[in-house]
């Protein structure tokens, strides 16, 4: 089975300002693919489908709690956003089953770039980016 961005560092890339994730559940072969964009509020997360259909947002709050708000409009986008919602509270906890595994696009989660050293394939942050996010998220991935 791939293995996918390590457990420790799901978090992070999904909080990189521009992720874009494959979760697949190993187990029934489903599969589902989110975009996540910084906003101008360092906090605040936008989310959206593969279509560029918003669907929520996550928020970083200042005592440590991570938030996540639906705001689609179709039983397509609340069925998305429950099942990354479920994958999102699990990998908080550290308890996302090994039958899930999420995974990058070959590309940096905060910058974009394509993505060549090893460290940054497995991870899907560059070096560059990895020194300011282990700075800027410090305080919110402690749990």
């Amino acid at each position: 089975m791939p293995e996918g961005i390590p457990y420790d560092g799901i978090i992070q890339y999904i909080l990189s300002g521009h992720a874009e994730i494959t979760i697949v559940n190993h187990d029934t072969g489903g599969q589902i693919f989110m975009r996540i964009r910084a906003s101008k509020n360092p906090n605040i997360f936008y989310l959206y489908n593969k279509k560029g259909e918003y669907l929520g947002y996550i928020a970083l709050h200042k005592n440590g709690s991570k938030t996540l708000h639906y705001a689609g409009t179709t039983e397509e986008h609340h069925e998305l956003m429950r099942k990354f919602s479920w994958v999102w509270k699990k990998a908080l906890k550290g308890e996302l089953p090994r039958n899930i595994t999420v995974h990058h696009a070959g590309r940096c989660g905060k910058c974009g770039r394509k993505l060549t050293d090893a460290v940054s394939l497995e991870y899907g942050v560059g070096p560059e980016c990895r020194k300011q996010l282990s700075m800027n998220f410090q305080e919110f991935l402690a749990v």
